[in-house]
């Protein structure tokens, strides 16, 4: 070997170790540093009525601040891990990027593929959504969730997953992105948000950018759903599930941030119960509160603990909520007839 080349192999290998350990040093440094951005997520109550609104919040800080310029994404899975809720929300009014990936549009359209903003029951809504991509080669999962008025949600899902290269702009189309609309859907202005993520968010993935709305009209308008502004690092996310979407027991909510460099998960869950489906003709509940509910608990009404008369189905509520105290009076009453109506 010449000396000439003995020197560049010696160069070559000092380049390896400094890079060597400017890669260790990062990655000590984000291992270090990443339990400085911190997210919390509770809900309002462990326990829900079906058709009750369920409200989630949170807080995202960094070294003990607030992040007001973050996103925070929220993903709700269903006691059957299926998907209920996908959204991203911004942590204060003053989020404005610049983002690695931005939603450009967002058209519903009717089966035929040409824009549409009027729905009738039974329907299908088609989706045109344009995403642009920056200077970086990445995979992109896009996401849809539909509600109607009045912050009742009823479909969510994934509407594909892509390959994106650098400088890429692409727009894709689906007439049957989502439905069909409910017989029983209220008239009214519903809202379809879309998002972008690198994965899912319980498999450690978060939101490019913010998410982006489209509306259209069942029926009838009235104004949709409206958030709550976030401030100083909170974020929070209202919603109902939709009659006959949902399914009883236990929801898992997964909340993730990624503000560059550092990335934030947490979880929580609660619980979605038919409150007020105490009996039905077998003796047994039937998946709906109605008169027989009532009457059941109602025939009961001052029964105490150790009466003949006492049944602890009737007994379903307390001063505290949802915690029975030993004797029916007008707390269950008004609880079961407050559900008056509700089904799966």
């Amino acid at each position: 070997m010449l000396k000439g080349e003995r020197v560049d192999v010696k160069r070559n290998s000092y380049k390896k170790i400094i890079l060597f350990a400017f890669v260790i040093t990062l990655a000590v440094s984000q291992i270090a540093h990443s339990a400085n951005l911190q997210i919390t997520v509770t809900t309002d109550k462990e326990t829900y009525g079906s058709n009750e609104n369920i409200l989630i919040s949170g807080n995202l800080t960094s070294d003990d601040s607030p992040v007001s310029d973050g996103l925070v994404t929220i993903q709700v899975n269903d006691p059957e891990g299926n998907l209920t809720i996908i959204r991203t929300l911004p942590t204060g009014p003053d989020v404005t990027g610049p983002w690695p990936l931005e939603i450009l549009e967002v058209i519903p359209l009717d089966t035929s593929g040409n824009p549409c903003y009027t729905f009738q029951i039974g329907d299908y809504v088609g989706l045109k959504i344009k995403v642009r991509n920056d200077f970086v080669e990445r995979n992109v999962t896009i996401t849809i969730n539909a509600y109607y008025r009045d912050e009742y949600t009823f479909d969510a899902r994934e509407f594909t997953h892509q390959h994106m290269n650098p400088d890429q702009t692409s727009t894709w189309i689906r007439p049957y992105a989502f439905g069909p609309i409910a017989l029983n859907a209220p008239a009214g202005t519903a809202t379809v948000y879309v998002n972008a993520f690198s994965k899912w968010p319980n498999d450690g993935g978060f939101a490019y950018c913010p998410e982006k709305l489209a509306t259209f009209n069942i029926v009838s308008g009235t104004n949709p759903p409206v958030e709550p502004t976030p401030m100083s690092g909170n974020f929070n996310l209202s919603f109902k599930i939709f009659p006959g979407y949902g399914k009883l027991g236990n929801y898992t909510v997964y909340v993730s941030s990624y503000y560059p460099p550092f990335y934030a998960t947490n979880s929580t869950t609660f619980e979605l119960k038919m409150l007020g489906d105490i009996t039905g003709p077998l003796g047994l509940p039937d998946g709906k509160v109605d008169m027989r509910d009532i009457s059941f608990a109602a025939v009961r009404f001052g029964a105490e603990i150790g009466d003949p008369n006492y049944d602890p189905r009737a007994d379903i509520t307390g001063t505290t909520y949802l915690v029975p105290d030993g004797i029916i009076n007008m707390r269950d009453i008004s609880l079961i007839a407050h559900h008056f109506g509700d089904h799966v």
